[in-house]
C-alpha cells in the first residue's frame, strides 16, 4: 500500500555548471546570480524546474530586496533557505580572497560595508511604495509559484482575487489593453485575423509580472525594471515579454536537431503556441507561413517546382531551421501593418 502525497513528482536529474549558468537572468549582477545560484543548487531535485526558478525569485527578493509576502510563503521560503546565504556569503569571500588576494577577515570587512550601504536602500524602497504597489509585490508573488500547467486566465484571476486587486481587458480601437485597478500595465494593437485578443494580452501581463522585474507606478501606468534598467512601459510590455519567451524557447531546443514540430512544441513550452500552413496562391504556387498568435515568425513563397511532398517537406525543415537560429538573440521587427516581425538570420 503507497501513501497518497500531494508534492509533485520530481524527475531526479544530473546536476551540472552548464545547467546552473543557463539559469542566470541578464540583469543579475554577481552577488544576486551566487545567492540565487546557491539556492537552486540545494533544491535542485526537490521541485521540477519552472518552481523552483519561482522560489528562488522569492527568496532573493525576500533576503536582498527586503519584500514581505503572506506567513505561509515567508515560512516556506525561511525553511528553504535555512543557510543559504551564509553559504553565499563564504563562497563570495573565497572568491574575493583569490581574485584580490586578500584574508578573510578584509573580504568579511567589505561584506558588511556593502550590506551596511544595501540596508537603508531596503527601508527607502519600503517606505516609497504605494498600497497598491505593496499589493503589486504580492501579486508577483502570487504569479511566481501558480501552476504552470493552468491557463493564464485563471492565474491570474486567482492572483488578482486573493489579493484583492481589480484588472480588465478592453479592445479599444487603438489597441488591446489590460488594466490593473486603474492602472494602464499593457496595451498592444494587434491586427491579426483569427486571434484571440484576450488570451495574447493576458499571457503577455502574467510573463512580465513573473519575468520583467519590479514594478513601479509611473502616473496611471505600470512600469517595469531591475536596478540599473531603463523601465519598459505598457507599450513595449508585449514586445519585451514575447522576445523573453522566444530566448527560453531556444533554450528547450538546446543544440539537439529539431524541425517544425520541436520548434513548436519548444515555442508552445515557453507560452507562445505557434502554427505554420500553406496557403494556396495562383495555380500550383503556395505560401509557406509561420506564426504565433500576432507575430511573423517566418514565411516563404513556394513555387510550383516547390509544392511536391518531399520538397515541400525539405523546405519546411529549412525555415524552421532559419527560425531556431534566430531566436537565441531574437530581432523584432515592426511591419508596415504595425506586427511585428522576427528578423531571420
Amino acid at each position: 500500500m503507497t501513501e497518497e502525497n500531494d508534492e509533485p513528482v520530481v524527475k531526479k536529474q544530473k546536476l551540472s555548471e552548464e545547467d546552473l549558468e543557463a539559469e542566470r537572468r541578464p540583469w543579475e549582477n554577481d552577488q544576486v546570480w551566487l545567492a540565487r545560484k546557491t539556492f537552486l543548487e540545494a533544491h535542485w531535485k526537490d521541485f521540477p524546474i519552472e518552481n523552483l526558478r519561482c522560489l528562488s525569485q522569492v527568496f532573493i527578493n525576500v533576503n536582498m530586496i527586503g519584500c514581505e509576502y503572506s506567513s505561509t510563503l515567508m515560512e516556506k521560503i525561511r525553511e528553504l533557505g535555512r543557510g543559504i546565504m551564509d553559504r553565499a556569503r563564504r563562497l563570495e569571500n573565497d572568491r574575493a580572497f583569490v581574485k584580490a588576494s586578500v584574508g578573510r577577515a578584509h573580504a568579511n570587512d567589505i561584506r558588511e560595508k556593502i550590506e551596511a550601504e544595501r540596508r537603508p536602500t531596503i527601508e527607502q524602497r519600503r517606505a516609497q511604495k504605494t498600497p497598491f504597489e505593496e499589493k503589486l509585490v504580492q501579486l508577483r508573488a502570487q504569479l511566481q509559484i501558480a501552476d504552470r500547467k493552468s491557463a493564464p486566465l485563471q492565474q491570474l484571476n486567482t492572483a488578482c482575487g486573493r489579493n484583492q486587486i481589480t484588472w480588465q481587458f478592453l479592445d479599444k480601437h487603438d489597441g488591446a489593453e489590460l488594466r490593473l485597478g486603474d492602472y494602464l500595465i499593457c496595451k498592444r494593437r494587434i491586427s491579426t485575423v483569427g486571434v484571440d485578443k484576450k488570451e495574447i494580452i493576458v499571457g503577455t501581463v502574467v510573463e512580465t509580472i513573473v519575468e520583467g522585474g519590479e514594478m513601479t507606478v509611473v502616473g496611471k501606468e505600470i512600469h517595469f525594471g531591475n536596478a540599473n534598467e531603463t523601465l519598459k512601459g505598457p507599450y513595449e510590455c508585449y514586445e519585451e515579454s514575447y522576445r523573453r519567451r522566444l530566448i527560453r524557447a531556444s533554450r528547450h531546443l538546446s543544440e539537439k536537431p529539431a524541425g517544425m514540430a520541436q520548434l513548436a512544441e519548444a515555442m508552445n513550452a515557453s507560452g507562445l503556441p505557434m502554427a505554420h500552413s500553406l496557403e494556396q496562391l495562383r495555380g500550383w504556387e503556395q505560401q509557406l507561413v509561420v506564426r504565433s498568435g500576432d507575430v511573423l515568425l517566418a514565411e516563404r513563397h513556394l513555387k510550383k517546382g516547390d509544392c511536391i511532398a518531399n520538397k515541400t517537406e525539405q523546405i519546411v525543415a529549412e525555415v524552421a531551421k532559419q527560425i531556431i537560429n534566430s531566436i537565441s538573440v531574437p530581432i523584432l521587427i515592426t511591419t508596415p501593418a504595425g506586427t511585428l516581425q522576427l528578423k531571420l538570420k
